[in-house]
């Protein structure tokens, strides 16, 4: 597994959207804040894709009860969602916690808890390739390194817990 400077939106794609996949929309928005400003700090160019533009309105949408523009968006950007095949389960998950949506399978949940614990184990994986591979200078890389030294107190203040937790085991 590797990541490439071009898959620096599926990172903060499969961040984003596991935190509201548990109905955390705080901790998604302020992770996307945070992601933002490291970035213009750091005078880096932040991600511009279909698929970023896609997480963006998703986060505005579920501020409100707007199941319609929900779905809207997921067919809209189906392009994009479909470059991570565990990205409609996980939006799955986000329209039954934040709309009350029923799955349509009853064994989609074994499967989905099953998806989610691979998923957890490949954000572990994609953070220890990055820390590991010092030559790529991607992006992700350079926000995870500045956390690291410098803004780690301000992401457990945003509630990261999580988050901070998983970066420090790797990153230490």
């Amino acid at each position: 597994m590797q990541c490439y400077p071009d898959e620096d939106d599926i990172a903060i794609a499969r961040a984003v959207l596991m935190y509201l996949s548990m109905g955390n929309l705080r901790d998604a928005n302020c992770l996307m804040n945070e992601l933002k400003r490291q970035v213009e700090s750091q005078e880096l160019d932040f991600p511009e894709s279909d698929l970023v533009q896609f997480i963006t309105f998703l986060l505005l949408t579920l501020e409100r009860d707007a199941l319609p523009l929900f779905n809207m968006l997921r067919v809209n950007y189906k392009s994009s969602i479909d470059r991570e095949p565990a990205f409609n389960e996980l939006l799955d998950e986000i329209a039954e916690k934040f709309y009350g949506v029923q799955r349509r399978n009853p064994l989609q949940g074994m499967f989905g808890d099953l998806l989610k614990v691979i998923i957890d184990i490949s954000v572990h994986l994609l953070f220890s390739i990055i820390r590991n591979s010092w030559h790529k200078k991607t992006i992700l890389y350079r926000i995870i390194s500045e956390n690291q030294k410098h803004s780690l107190g301000h992401l457990v203040q945003c509630n990261l817990f999580a988050v901070t937790t998983s970066l420090l085991h790797i990153l230490i």
